[in-house]
């Protein structure tokens, strides 16, 4: 179990949500629509992220080789779950006319999956940061410039696997960094055992654009902010014992660098590069459009601090 437990690092967000319409001046956010996506009826899903003890009796999370395999399968149809509520109809054709292709063609005349431009969609992404594998693969499959996915590099590179705390902890690089501007569109996605995928899509309500982030102040230092990019130019999370001295909040002691380059040893080998793990909640449908929940804070980001499982 000590590649399990040394994958997750211990951290924390807390959001205020209301429904009171006399609160909206001082909202952040509205919240649009909230997509669950729980594969727990499938034993290969609810089995591939599972806490049980090893043959010494100690309890951890074990991480399987179906991981990978479940995870994309959990995107897949939370996308599919997505796409009729925030696509262009442009996007939302092409890709009811690929889903008809594949069911009606032969299977060696299939097209290949299309992947609707979520870019048209969203101006913002807060990715789970579940290891450099995670990011790496939504990056790819989302077709997302490294600007799109930088929060989550950031929050991976700054404060570790923190799990389903790392939406927050992107959306507050986003607010730090990028800034937001009035209807913006944001989009978190992320994955649980279970299995889960989860996505929330919310709308800015005004700009905001807050530099005193407790989590994110430090990368007001541009060798902060650019630490990032030198560090995957010179392979990434992957070379955890050459990662540069941070100067940040929480930075990586030479213990954790070497379990950093374990772990990435173990993604590579069971095909890391293709999904992701741990965070999320339940399964339920979507709320309508225009739901009346709002964010009126995002977090200090060890407002709470929880094991993730």
């Amino acid at each position: 179990m000590l590649i399990p437990n040394t994958l997750f690092r211990m951290g924390g967000a807390a959001v205020m949500l209301t429904s009171k319409e006399a609160e909206r001046p001082r909202a952040k956010y509205e919240l649009e629509h909230l997509v669950r996506v729980h594969l727990g009826a499938d034993d290969v899903a609810y089995e591939c992220v599972f806490q049980r003890e090893d043959d010494r009796g100690v309890v951890g999370v074990e991480l399987n080789r179906d991981l990978v395999k479940v995870a994309g399968r959990a995107l897949e149809r939370n996308l599919t779950k997505m796409g009729p509520l925030v696509l262009p109809l442009a996007e939302q054709l092409k890709f009811a006319g690929s889903l008809v292709a594949r069911a009606l063609l032969p299977k060696s005349m299939r097209p290949a999956p299309y992947v609707p431009d979520f870019k048209r969609a969203f101006d913002h992404f807060c990715l789970h940061a579940g290891g450099r594998g995670v990011i790496e693969g939504l990056s790819k499959q989302l077709g997302l410039p490294f600007d799109k996915s930088a929060p989550s590099y950031n929050s991976l590179f700054w404060y570790g696997n923190t799990s389903s705390a790392s939406l927050w902890y992107a959306l507050g690089y986003v607010e730090a960094a990028q800034g937001v501007r009035r209807n913006d569109v944001v989009w978190q996605v992320g994955f649980g055992s279970g299995f889960k995928c989860n996505s929330a899509v919310w709308r800015a309500l005004r700009d905001v654009k807050d530099t005193r982030h407790a989590a994110w102040r430090h990368i007001q230092d541009e060798s902060n902010l650019a630490a990032v990019p030198s560090y995957l130019a010179n392979g990434g999370f992957s070379q955890g014992p050459k990662a540069p001295v941070c100067s940040g909040p929480f930075v990586f002691d030479r213990e954790e660098e070497r379990a950093a380059a374990a772990l990435a040893e173990v993604e590579t080998s069971a095909g890391g590069g293709k999904g992701g793990a741990a965070g999320g909640k339940g399964a339920a449908r979507a709320p309508s459009a225009r739901a009346s929940a709002r964010v009126v804070a995002s977090a200090s980001p060890r407002a709470l601090a929880r094991r993730a499982r």
